[in-house]
């Protein structure tokens, strides 16, 4: 039985307010094409997004160092004003206030967010969206990354539940399915483009999350009903362990995962499209 939905906040509640995203554009400024995608927004993510900064100079400068670069006062005046930009113009999507304060007649409802200390909490505040929420885990407070498992079992812990009580919502594969899947957390992709018809529990609006986890529900049911007239000693393959993976599809080796979620002819999941990552999920 499902008590509680978990959501991303970047590109899942809230729409990112420019274009390239955040983060593609501190690639582009820092001038780190030449890096592979998933270690650079790993190595961002873990400079700019696990601690508190005085200021998004300091924040910033952190980034840099991270990196080796040593940047001009041009560039980290480029870098705040961007990121500034950003905050200000981000808005919830349309469906999002609707959709929250229907869910949470029915369950407990948790926000998990890779954030800088300036951004996402004043969002929150700007169109009063904290209510929403019986917890809010962001990275810089709690200091650990979605792609970390003690981020759920952190929220876990809070709400009261077990894992098998829990599906998250994000419109990443890696960073909020494939992470949420490792701890043992239920997940639904948010798939606006329709990128992936095939995915297995998908959908393309958050109007549409309320029957999605109606159908999740009866499917977990099922499968617990299935499992319980199992004799003993009996193997399931949903028993066995996921691959532990890293926020961009690749295990802590630097392998591949496997193209399950792909679909045929479609975008990779390790694409670096704006749909795949995340601003500070």
């Amino acid at each position: 039985m499902i008590k509680a939905v978990l959501f991303d906040f970047w590109g899942t509640l809230v729409e990112i307010g420019v274009f390239p995203s955040p983060v593609k554009q501190v690639r582009e400024i820092l001038r780190l094409h030449r890096m592979p995608y998933r270690k650079f927004i790993v190595t961002f993510e873990r400079s700019f997004m696990l601690e508190k900064s005085d200021d998004l100079y300091q924040a910033f400068t952190k980034v840099c160092e991270a990196f080796q670069r040593e940047p001009s006062q041009e560039v980290l005046d480029e870098l705040v004003g961007m990121w500034n930009k950003n905050k200000l113009l981000a808005k919830p999507f349309p469906e999002s206030m609707k959709i929250l304060e229907d869910l949470k007649k029915q369950y407990k409802i948790a926000l998990l967010a890779n954030s800088d200390c300036f951004s996402v909490r004043a969002v929150l505040e700007k169109y009063g969206l904290e209510k929403y929420f019986d917890e809010v885990l962001l990275s810089f407070e709690v200091g650990y990354l979605k792609i970390d498992r003690e981020m759920y079992e952190d929220v876990l812990k809070r709400l009261g539940i077990a894992p098998g009580e829990a599906v998250m919502i994000g419109d990443s594969i890696n960073s909020d399915i494939r992470s949420a899947e490792n701890a043992g957390v239920g997940a639904i992709l948010l798939d606006r483009r329709g990128t992936y018809p095939d995915f297995e529990w998908s959908i393309e609006s958050l109007e549409d999350l309320p029957l999605a986890l109606d159908e999740l529900s009866a499917e977990l049911q099922h499968r617990a009903e299935e499992a319980a007239e199992e004799p003993a000693g009996v193997a399931r393959e949903s028993d066995e362990p996921a691959e532990e993976s890293g926020e961009y599809g690749e295990s802590e080796s630097g392998e591949e995962l496997g193209p399950s979620a792909e679909p045929e002819g479609g975008k990779q999941p390790d694409e670096e499209t704006d749909d795949d990552e995340e601003l500070a999920e």
